[in-house]
């Protein structure tokens, strides 16, 4: 490792914690498990400015940085920008997976097959339960061999795991089976639609076939992001995560997923259940954990640790690193045997708080669990 790796320290922040700073410098693939509060931002940011800082990603080479949700993506390209500079964060791209997959779909969609090219103007379709009903009931009337397949199938199953993991041909091939009809022809419906109406599922199929079929757009993609950074990586489906592997990971560039699998939300639109072990398993890493909560006083800490046990009985408790404001009480739990017992306790807590701290009633909120 050269002198300005060695000598590189965060920017702008004290410290990190020593696994966040080991991650941090990992110059290979790297897997961060990080709860609430841990900083996950922060670890990219810094991350971010190592590679630019230390020559391990010069000019012009760029990092790409996908998040599942468009405001974790906003924060982060405002984090990068505070810790490298604004000229520097030019070369750092934050986005969601749904508008990665789209910008390539949109720029390259003329290297696709004719048969799967979609209209310039097309639109983004999100279709229901209703109209997956009404497509494999049509579809069924001219496959009557595999009646019985198709309309068994469930919106959740198809859009999740057989779209999901459908590689589509290059050219017009027959189908072998009931799973393959539905998956073409529901694709096919889409494309041929004028304009054409695609869903991000199957913009993320479109992509990964054209990635296929056009080798040069993918080795651009791979020439400009040596290294690529996935938040909240817990959420990934089973296309976004092929997509990733496939265009990334087998041409060298360097991953860092980061995420907390207890923080999963997506698991009903068809998260993967075994991201992290899948990732570590296929690049030959371990993870690293981090320990620290910036976010939540020790009694916070404590309560979210009784929780996640549920999940994880071997997960070790945080260490927070929030401060504590002297005699405020920050979690406290409460029993009741009556339900109005407990309405009326929490309400006369809630008047006295506000008598005490003078806090507006509207920033009282109540989360039935």
């Amino acid at each position: 490792m050269g002198g300005r790796e060695t000598e590189w320290a965060p920017v702008g922040i004290p410290s990190l914690e020593p696994a966040a700073l080991e991650a941090v410098r990992e110059a290979g693939h790297g897997c961060v498990i990080a709860g609430p509060g841990a900083g996950k931002t922060e670890l990219l940011a810094q991350k971010a400015a190592y590679l630019f800082s230390s020559g391990l990603c010069p000019a012009p080479y760029r990092v790409l940085s996908i998040s599942f949700k468009t405001d974790s993506a906003e924060n982060l390209a405002r984090r990068v920008e505070e810790r490298c500079g604004r000229a520097t964060s030019l070369r750092f791209d934050s986005m969601t997976f749904d508008a990665f997959t789209k910008n390539i779909l949109d720029r390259f969609s003329t290297t696709l097959p004719q048969i799967w090219q979609p209209s310039n103007a097309y639109h983004v379709d999100f279709p229901t339960r209703g109209d997956f009903r009404t497509f494999t009931a049509k579809l069924a009337q001219f496959r009557p061999h595999w009646r019985d397949v198709l309309m068994g199938m469930t919106w959740d199953d198809f859009s999740q795991n057989l779209l999901g993991t459908f590689s589509l041909p290059s050219s017009p091939a027959a189908a072998a089976t009931a799973q393959e009809c539905a998956v073409l022809n529901w694709v096919k419906s889409g494309v041929d639609r004028s304009p054409s109406a695609l869903s991000f599922p199957v913009i993320n199929r479109l992509t990964h076939l054209l990635l296929r079929n056009a080798p040069s757009v993918a080795r651009a993609l791979m020439a400009t992001y040596p290294f690529v950074f996935v938040d909240e990586f817990q959420d990934t489906t089973h296309s976004q995560y092929d997509l990733l592997a496939s265009t990334f990971l087998s041409g060298g560039s360097k991953i860092t997923v980061v995420g907390d699998e207890k923080q999963k939300i997506m698991g009903w639109a068809g998260a993967r259940s075994d991201s992290f072990g899948a990732f570590c398993s296929e690049v030959s890493i371990s993870p690293r954990e981090l320990r620290f909560n910036y976010r939540s006083v020790p009694d916070l800490v404590r309560v979210q640790h009784s929780v996640a046990q549920q999940l994880d009985p071997a997960i070790e408790m945080g260490e927070s690193k929030a401060e504590l404001i002297e005699d405020e009480q920050s979690a406290r739990l409460w029993t009741f045997d009556r339900i109005d017992d407990e309405g009326e306790r929490i309400a006369r807590w809630i008047k006295e708080d506000h008598l005490r701290t003078g806090l507006p009633y509207d920033n009282y909120v109540l989360e039935r669990v």
